[in-house]
């Protein structure tokens, strides 16, 4: 094959593998993941200094072998001879194997994530909007994928299982495939076992991998367009019920934003009077020594207390005097006291001689100078 055929096969090839992806891109995640056929997976599992390269098909694993990254000057050509060692070279250059980049679960953040239940037509635009409030990173320093862990339509609740690893992370990732000259079409997380621990985590409209063959894009196409003609109809109105559920987030989030600002405003507000009214109430009361001192200063000589009282705004005097009805003449002097009345009649004591009272007073308020 000439040099030009070679050109002109690897432009429709990536022409074809574009136009793919555009389509791919019209169809909802759901239906993508029923149609996308299972195939053999090549997975290059990246460490700090070694990389283990593996094939995984049907839920099977079988260790290819290993690179030492610090050793190998060309991790190309030494993945070309485990690809050889092992008759996957043929296999692969036709495009019959995908490409995954495996990174280890200490390089990403994972976590349950719960949500309402009408998110799930939206999920990928509501966890991006959602993740910096869940995570340490924004939908543009990251990369996520999720899984569903539970429905549950009683509460009207979503459970998921969501794993970010910073873009920064992903970068560096895909710079590494670029040593072997791989372009991968999956990056996900690895569990203790080495599986796939997370869904894909490339981000979305990343170029996949050109090197499949014509044959398996013209058969994705044909799928594709019959999918299509059935989502035609239904898609615009689906972009618009996602646009309306968007705004309908951000207008309720708005909202309760309003409500919980004047809550706290008037909360504030509640406090701030309660404690101006303890404030003026305990400046305008004289306190109880001052009112002692006041009914000890008003009262003559020959004057004995048996009961000095304060309930309420009121006192209350008992004992015996020279004179009663003198005493409320002097407690009606006063600056702090009005309203000075018997609370019962007076009665005269033989054996002191003097009247037995019982006064009530109403306090007025605080002392004026």
């Amino acid at each position: 094959m000439t040099a030009i055929a070679k050109r002109l096969l690897g432009a429709l090839r990536g022409f074809l593998a574009w136009w793919l992806g555009e389509l791919a891109a019209l169809v909802p995640e759901r239906l993508r993941r029923r149609l996308a056929p299972a195939m053999d997976m090549l997975v290059l599992l990246l460490g700090d200094s070694e990389a283990v390269l593996r094939r995984e098909a049907g839920g099977a694993a079988q260790l290819l072998g290993r690179v030492d990254m610090r050793a190998a000057a060309d991790p190309q050509r030494r993945l070309a001879a485990i690809l050889r060692e092992r008759g996957l070279a043929r296999a692969f250059v036709r495009g019959d194997i995908g490409v995954c980049l495996r990174l280890p679960a200490a390089r990403a953040v994972q976590s349950t994530l719960e949500l309402p239940l009408a998110a799930e037509e939206n999920l990928e635009e509501v966890i991006a909007f959602e993740l910096d409030r869940h995570t340490p990173f924004n939908a543009q320093q990251a990369c996520f994928a999720y899984r569903l862990l539970e429905r549950d339509t009683a509460a009207q609740r979503l459970r998921l299982d969501l794993t970010v690893v910073p873009r920064a992370t992903v970068d560096a990732a895909l710079a590494l495939a670029g040593r072997f000259r791989l372009e991968p079409d999956r990056l996900d997380i690895a569990d203790a076992g080495g599986a796939a621990a997370s869904g894909n985590l490339l981000p979305a409209g990343m170029p996949l991998s050109g090197r499949h063959g014509v044959d398996l894009v013209t058969c994705g196409l044909a799928a594709l367009v019959a999918v299509l003609a059935i989502v035609a109809v239904w898609l615009p109105l689906h972009a618009e019920r996602r646009a309306a559920a968007r705004l309908e987030q951000e207008f309720a989030a708005a909202t309760d934003a309003a409500k919980t600002a004047a809550k706290l405003r008037g909360e504030i507000d509640d406090i701030r009077k309660d404690a101006r009214f303890l404030i003026n109430r305990k400046q305008q009361t004289p306190s109880i020594s001052k009112l002692l001192l006041e009914s000890t200063r008003l009262l003559p000589d020959d004057t004995w207390i048996s009961e000095w009282q304060l309930s309420g705004g009121e006192i209350q005097l008992t004992g015996f005097t020279r004179s009663a009805s003198a005493l409320v003449e002097l407690l009606e002097q006063s600056r702090v006291f009005r309203g000075t009345t018997f609370r019962s009649p007076v009665m005269p004591d033989a054996k002191t001689g003097r009247e037995r009272f019982s006064l009530a007073a109403q306090i007025v308020g605080r002392e004026k100078p």
